[in-house]
C-alpha cells in the first residue's frame, strides 16, 4: 500500500500470492515532499524481497514482513526529516536481512528484526549520515549480525540485541555523539567513536563466551561498560582530555584491558569472579585509576601503568578464599600516590 501526494513520482512494483507470500517482490520509488510509502508483506514471507527509495523531505517509509524466512527489506531515504521504519518479524526465519541507509538531516530510524532465540543467522545494517539524527534497533535471534553506523553531529544510536550467539557493532563519527548498545546472549559487541564529546554505554549479560569493547578517540568522552557473563573479555581504549571510564564486570574467568591516552583521565573498574584478569596502561596528566577484584579469587593478576604528573592508582582485592593472587602499579612523574591492598 503506498500513498502518493502532489508533487511526488512513484512507482509501485508488487507481486503477491495468497497466504502464502512466497518469492514476491515489492518496491516503491518517491521523490518530492510529505510522501509516505507502505509495504506489507504478511502471512509468510518466504524468499521475498520489500524496499522503498525515497529523495526529498518529510517522508516516511514503512515496510513489514511477518513470518519470513530468506528474505530481504531495504530502506533508502536521501533527504530532510525522513523517518524509516521496518518489521521483520515473527516465524522463526533464518538468514533474513534488513538494510536502511538515510542521509541528511534531523531523520529517525526504527528497526526490528527477529523473534526472540527462534530466527537464525539473521543480519541487519543501518547507516545515518547529516546532523540531529535518531536511531533505535532492536534485534533478536540466534547466530545475528548487527551493524550500525551514525556519522554526523548530535546524532542519538540505541540499539538491543536479544539472543545467542549473536554480534554487534556501533560505529559513530563526529561531534557530541550518544550510543548505547544492549547485548542479551553469547556474542561479542563493540561500540566505536571518533570526535568530541561522545558518550558510549554498553551493557552485555550473557552466559558464556562473551565479549566486549568500546573504543574512543577525541575529547570530554564518557564510557560505561557493565558485563555480566561466564568467560568474557573487555577492552576499553580511549585517546583524547578529561576522559571518564566506569566499567563493571562479574563473571568467572574474567579478562579485562584498558588503556587511557591523554589528559585528566579517571577510570574505575569492579571485577568480581574467579581467575580474574586486569590490566590498564594511562598515559597524561591527572590521572585517576582504582581497580578492585571483590568476591570468590583465586589467582587473579591486577597491574597498573601510569606515566605522566599528579597521578593516583589504588589496587584491591579482597575475598573469601584469596591466594595466589598479583597485584603490581607503575607510576613515573610527578605527585603520584599508589596503594595496594590484598586480603
Amino acid at each position: 500500500m503506498s500513498h502518493l501526494k502532489p508533487l511526488a513520482a512513484a512507482i509501485l512494483l508488487a507481486f503477491s500470492m495468497p497466504s502464502w507470500a512466497q518469492m514476491n517482490i515489492a518496491e516503491a520509488i518517491q521523490e518530492g515532499e510529505n510522501n509516505v510509502a507502505t509495504l506489507e508483506q504478511s502471512d509468510t514471507a518466504i524468499n521475498s524481497q520489500a524496499a522503498i527509495n525515497q529523495l526529498g523531505s518529510n517522508h516516511i517509509g514503512y515496510i513489514q514482513q511477518e513470518q519470513v524466512n530468506n528474505s530481504q527489506v531495504t530502506i533508502t531515504q536521501d533527504g530532510v526529516a525522513n523517518e524509516g521504519r521496518i518489521y521483520q518479524v515473527g516465524g522463526g526465519g533464518k538468514e533474513d536481512i534488513v538494510t536502511l541507509e538515510q542521509r541528511g538531516d534531523s531523520n529517525v530510524a526504527t528497526l526490528n528484526q527477529g523473534n526472540g532465540g527462534v530466527a537464525q543467522v539473521n543480519e541487519l545494517h543501518a547507516i545515518q549520515e547529516g546532523v540531529g539524527n535518531t536511531m533505535n534497533v532492536t534485534q533478536s535471534g540466534y547466530d545475528a549480525f548487527l551493524g550500525v553506523s551514525s556519522r554526523g553531529n548530535n546524532n542519538w544510536v540505541e540499539a538491543v540485541q536479544y539472543g545467542g550467539t549473536t554480534s554487534g557493532s556501533v560505529t559513530q563519527e563526529g561531534d557530541n555523539n550518544t550510543a548505547y548498545f544492549r547485548q542479551s546472549g553469547g556474542g561479542g559487541a563493540g561500540i566505536t567513536q571518533r570526535g568530541n564529546g561522545n558518550s558510549a554505554s554498553l551493557e552485555q549479560s550473557t552466559r558464556e563466551f562473551s565479549n566486549g569493547g568500546i573504543s574512543q578517540t577525541g575529547d570530554d568522552n564518557f564510557a560505561y561498560v557493565r558485563q555480566s557473563n561466564m568467560f568474557g573479555g573487555l577492552s576499553v581504549s580511549q585517546e583524547g582530555s578529561n576522559n571518564d571510564a566506569y566499567i563493571v564486570q562479574g563473571t568467572r574467568v574474567s579478562g579485562l584491558t584498558g588503556t587511557t591516552v591523554g589528559n585528566d583521565n579517571e577510570v574505575e573498574v569492579t571485577q568480581y569472579s574467579d581467575n580474574s584478569q586486569i590490566r590498564y596502561s594511562q598515559t597524561g596528566d591527572l590521572n585517576i585509576a582504582q581497580i578492585d577484584q571483590i568476591g570468590y579469587q583465586a589467582n587473579n593478576v591486577a597491574s597498573l601503568t601510569q606515566n605522566g604528573i599528579a597521578n593516583q592508582a589504588l589496587v584491591t582485592q579482597s575475598g573469601e578464599t584469596f591466594y595466589g593472587n598479583t597485584a603490581g602499579i607503575t607510576q613515573t612523574g610527578m605527585a603520584n600516590r599508589a596503594t595496594i591492598t590484598q586480603q
